[in-house]
């Protein structure tokens, strides 16, 4: 969490070897047994795939990398009859807020051009956990929508998970980005 240019290409890189790069690596490792076994691939992505925010930025692009990946590897591993299926969870109580918000610390310098905002930035970390769903009841949706026979294309599960991405959909892009700005103090000058 933080700006992203203060965080730079390194934090881009390390957000994807987390999120993007390990999918098809453990994919590509697993792939014998899931074509053998006609398997099911569960990536875990994020409403913030769809709905991008200030301050998350690397997070967001990784996490809407793993939405297109997973599109790509449901085409692609259909013949085998390999099925994937994409979870894009909201807030979920784990240890994400406490590990964003230190990551956020590490970033936010007296030299940096956001300085005024770091009051803001680290508002962006918490948000991640506004009202959480109690991560096993996140976990009983992912098991349940993986016994089903035909698992789904797409789970979202979790507080904000359904909302958010609605509103990325149906709010004029314009409309959406002034309310991100005016939430995380960018609709001033600096």
């Amino acid at each position: 969490m933080g700006p992203l240019l203060d965080g730079g290409t390194q934090a881009m890189q390390q957000q994807f070897e987390t999120n993007v790069f390990s999918i098809v690596g453990v994919t590509q490792a697993l792939f014998p047994v899931l074509r053998r076994h006609k398997g099911l691939v569960v990536n875990i992505g994020s409403v913030s795939g769809v709905l991008v925010t200030p301050f998350a930025g690397a997070y967001c692009a990784s996490k809407a990398a793993v939405h297109a990946l997973s599109d790509a590897l449901r085409m692609e591993l259909a013949p085998f009859g390999v099925r994937v299926m994409e979870v894009q969870p909201g807030a979920i109580d784990t240890h994400f807020a406490k590990n964003a918000g230190a990551q956020a610390e590490l970033l936010i310098s007296e030299q940096s051009p956001w300085w005024p905002l770091r009051d803001s930035i680290r508002a962006r970390a918490k948000a991640s956990q506004d009202k959480p769903t109690p991560a096993r009841e996140f976990a009983a949706d992912v098991l349940k929508a993986v016994q089903q026979h035909t698992p789904p294309r797409l789970l979202r599960s979790g507080n904000g998970s359904r909302a958010l991405p609605w509103m990325a959909t149906l709010l004029p892009k314009g409309l959406l980005e002034t309310v991100l700005k005016k939430r995380f103090g960018l609709d001033k000058g600096l």
